[in-house]
């Protein structure tokens, strides 16, 4: 559901942006099939 970045690293440090969270979302609320 996550990815990372280009490099294959994950930065949980990093802010998300709204379009980040905004899918992040959506593929949330689409794998729980709502």
């Amino acid at each position: 559901m996550l990815g990372g970045f280009e490099d294959n690293t994950f930065r949980p440090e990093k802010k998300a942006t709204r379009a980040e969270a905004a899918a992040t979302i959506y593929k949330l609320l689409e794998a729980l099939s709502l």
